[in-house]
């Protein structure tokens, strides 16, 4: 049996792109140490798993060539919980955290370069930088949308205002979420202050509300 894929049009951020399964499940190219990692927080991180994606394991996913070419490539994707299930409308923020983002194994060429985005942007002074976002204006009854480059122009100054502007659905600030958020950030800080060991270097922070 073979099932269609396709693009995820919620995903705000992130390199690789994310396809869709079904209603419930996203699968992306996959990396051995993101594998890893989600195998290693099954096994000896269980209080962080209410903090992230699902882990559905490993998928073989299968390409054949267009028009008269016979020919298939099979390669392995990542299989994860779709966060967005169930939202009709929904508003995503993606926040990359942190003051620091290559890894210890991180190339030369590599920690130079992701030195540089932290100077140029919020991430050295903050410790956060706007990755993404996509926001659903009622006035307009679509969305608006922020990427990655957009989000590293944003400076000190003006970061609040840009941040703000999640909850902005065009009438009002939904002031309403924040309590909820901020209990789930006092939560997770929680969790990770008990994870001595681990290093959650270029981590994102993925926040979402529904819309509608």
């Amino acid at each position: 049996p073979s099932l269609p894929l396709t693009p995820f049009k919620n995903q705000v951020g992130g390199h690789a792109a994310f396809l869709r399964v079904s209603d419930k499940a996203l699968c992306k190219p996959l990396d051995h140490r993101e594998q890893s990692f989600y195998e290693t927080i099954e096994q000896f991180h269980p209080d962080l798993k209410p903090f992230i994606a699902s882990y559905l394991g490993i998928v073989n996913v299968t390409f054949r060539s267009p028009s008269f070419d016979t020919s298939t490539r099979t390669h392995k994707f990542l299989l994860l919980e779709d966060l967005t299930e169930g939202l009709r409308r929904p508003c995503v923020l993606d926040l990359k955290m942190g003051t620091r983002q290559h890894g210890v194994a991180a190339t030369q060429e590599k920690r130079i370069s992701q030195e540089r985005k932290c100077e140029r942007s919020t991430s050295k002074k903050l410790g956060v930088r706007i990755c993404g976002m996509q926001v659903y204006k009622q006035t307009t009854r679509s969305f608006i949308y922020l990427d990655k480059y957009v989000g590293r122009q944003i400076h000190v100054g003006n970061f609040k205002q840009n941040l703000l502007a999640f909850l902005d659905n065009g009438d009002s600030y939904l002031i309403g979420y924040l309590p909820k958020i901020i209990d789930k950030l006092r939560r997770l800080y929680d969790v990770l202050s008990n994870m001595p060991t681990c290093r959650f270097y270029a981590s994102s922070l993925l926040i979402l509300y529904d819309g509608e």
